[in-house]
């Protein structure tokens, strides 16, 4: 079993999804993580989100532990982390109410969950049959623009690239070299404008 090699600081349990999403298993690189239920851990500095994580693709076994907030032991919402494919709704918000950039997920990441997340919307309205399909993948549209919002929090206002510190690993910064053109901030508003917009009293509801 592998373990994480450090705690995430996320904000919400919605971002802790998100992480589950966006990691690559770090044996084989591939994916997805499958979770398992969620325990609370004690810690000097405060309650601990321990996530085990089961690479579908090598089997390899990770523990994932979060950090920043304080999810009370037993809160059902723990045993709520699933795979992309299993999960019917989209987590919910906020993600990160703050203005500040994440610290799990990475412009790299944020950008790989948005064409997930709008892709799973796409499947979910072409198949869509009645009024309720169609709200869900408004909802998971909805998503996809929030990660084009926290992906663009790690710009620097007179930059159009973000930073190589937006880059939390190498593989990610490899993408940057290759394909600067994929993280223009042009680029960023374009896929942003292509989602619906969250109004501000949605952001506001507590998960």
């Amino acid at each position: 079993m592998g373990t994480s090699p450090a705690v995430l600081a996320i904000h919400s349990l919605t971002e802790a999804q998100l992480v589950v999403w966006a990691k690559r298993c770090g044996r084989c690189g591939n994916g997805p993580l499958a979770p398992e239920t969620g325990a609370i851990e004690p810690s000097a500095a405060g309650p601990i989100l321990a996530l085990p994580v089961t690479c579908r693709s090598c089997g390899e076994v990770t523990v994932l532990r979060f950090a920043g907030i304080d999810p009370k032991a037993g809160d059902p919402r723990l045993a709520r982390f699933v795979t992309l494919e299993e999960s019917p709704v989209p987590p919910a918000p906020p993600v990160n109410p703050t203005g500040e950039p994440s610290r799990a997920i990475d412009v790299a990441g944020w950008l790989t969950l948005e064409a997930m997340l709008g892709e799973k919307a796409r499947q979910l309205r072409a198949w869509a049959s009645g009024t309720a399909d169609r709200g869900a993948a408004r909802e998971w549209e909805l998503l996809a623009g929030t990660c084009v919002e926290e992906a663009l929090k790690f710009y620097d206002p007179d930059n159009d690239l973000p930073p190589e510190e937006a880059f939390f690993d190498e593989f990610a910064r490899r993408q940057l070299r290759d394909r600067p053109e994929s993280f223009t901030r042009e680029r960023l508003i374009h896929l942003r404008t292509q989602r619906p917009i969250e109004t501000q009293a949605r952001k506001r509801e507590d998960p």
